[in-house]
């Protein structure tokens, strides 16, 4: 070596380079984060509509019964 500074150093388009290859490393490792987040979403989404689905069925005979007490609540509450 003659003295000279590295070539990553002083070479403004290697350096360029290297800043862009970070940039795109980072922006893969959002792109696989982001993914893990979706997939999660979409699981717990996927429980919640299983959870309101079976409480529908559940409940929907009830309903007639479930309007009438909310009616009697809401008379006793405003008269």
């Amino acid at each position: 070596m003659d003295g000279a500074p590295p070539l990553w150093l002083s070479d403004e388009g290697i350096w360029l380079e290297i800043t862009k290859l970070l940039d795109l490393e980072c922006c893969e490792e959002e792109e696989m984060r982001l993914t893990r987040e979706r997939r999660a979403l979409q699981q717990w989404m996927l429980e919640e509509w299983k959870v309101n689905v079976e409480t529908h069925r559940l409940t929907s005979k009830y309903l007639p019964l479930i309007y009438s007490i909310t009616l009697f609540d809401n008379l006793l509450k405003y008269s």
